[in-house]
This record gives C-alpha cells, structure tokens and sequence, in this order.
C-alpha cells in the first residue's frame, strides 16, 4: 500500500483549547499530536500518516469554541 505522510502547521491568533484535526471518516489516520491547547502566536507542527493517499480538502481543524 502506498500510504502518505504530511506535516501541517497549525497556528492560533487567539487561546484555542482543545485543538482537533480529523479526517472525517476515516479511522486509519495517525496524528503525532491531537486534542492540545495553543496560546496567541504559537505554532504547532503535527505530523500526519495514513496508510493510503488522503485529500488535502477533507482535513477539518477544530477547537473547543467550534461544532465538532
């Protein structure tokens, strides 16, 4: 299988708690980090793996003040 790997930078202007990447569907996706606070300014680089190809428009980035 041909499987992906990715790095996205997540970034906040504001405190966003309980930030929350997802693949809506898909259970076979890795986060190295997932479900973690940031402060205003930081960035955080989370590295994502899949066992098969992904599309880039289907990854959803959430936070505690947003409709999961």
């Amino acid at each position: 299988m041909a499987g992906e790997t990715w790095a996205v930078e997540v970034a906040a202007r504001r405190y966003a708690r309980t930030v929350c990447l997802d693949f809506p569907g898909r259970d076979d996706v890795l986060y190295s980090d997932n479900f973690f606070d940031l402060r205003p300014g930081e960035k955080r680089e989370i590295r994502v793996e899949s066992p098969v190809p992904l599309n880039r428009k289907d990854l959803t980035v959430g936070h505690w003040g947003t409709q999961w």
